[in-house]
């Protein structure tokens, strides 16, 4: 059986709101209180990673345990704690790898998880894709990711995030943009992102 041929997006249909927007219809049709908190508590934490919030983030992630896993992916080491988890999220920021699209498929909730799976694109600079292993001939111009993935997110008994798993990742495509193709939503992070570094040296 041949794996599914995953298309770039247009960057003039590059959404990244789209996964909010996604758990939101998700909400309204779902009754259980339990199940409408993790998915409460899963909008806050995709808009805070959108935003690059990392207070918000701190907030929305468990103290009690962190288990991140990837299979198929990246090599990268995945978060097993909370301090690591913070500085997973600090890196995801301060490298503007937080503009994403994951235009999903299926939404499903249980007690303890949402399970979400569909196609995630990723804008990244090159050189982080190159470093992540991915050919890359200019590491100075930002490429856009897309690959089929199914993540689950985990939830504890207070209704806080513990880590995601995420499946999928081997079939992707990356596609150089050029800069004057890139959507206003990185530019502003990139924006945002250097503009907090600059008030951290003063």
């Amino acid at each position: 059986m041949n794996a599914e041929t995953v298309e770039p997006i247009s960057m003039a249909d590059f959404d990244p709101e789209y996964l909010e927007r996604a758990i939101d219809e998700r909400m309204a049709r779902t009754t259980n209180e339990r199940h409408r908190q993790i998915l409460e508590t899963l909008r806050l934490h995709v808009r805070a990673e959108r935003c690059a919030d990392l207070e918000a983030m701190r907030s929305l992630l468990s103290t009690k345990r962190q288990w991140y896993r990837q299979f198929g992916g990246s090599g990268y080491p995945m978060p097993t704690s909370y301090d690591e988890a913070i500085a997973f999220y600090e890196l995801m920021f301060a490298s503007a790898t937080n503009v994403f699209q994951y235009k999903t498929d299926h939404i499903a909730v249980d007690d303890d998880c949402v399970v979400a799976a569909g196609v995630m694109h990723v804008l990244y600079p090159g050189g982080i894709a190159a470093a992540a292993g991915h050919p890359v001939d200019d590491p100075s111009q930002v490429h856009l990711l897309s690959m089929r993935i199914s993540v689950v997110f985990e939830f504890d008994e207070d209704g806080l995030s513990v880590g995601e798993h995420v499946y999928g990742g081997s079939n992707n495509v990356l596609t150089p943009i050029p800069d004057a193709n890139l959507p206003v939503q990185y530019t502003n992070a990139v924006a945002a992102r250097d503009a907090a570094m600059g008030d951290g040296n003063t």
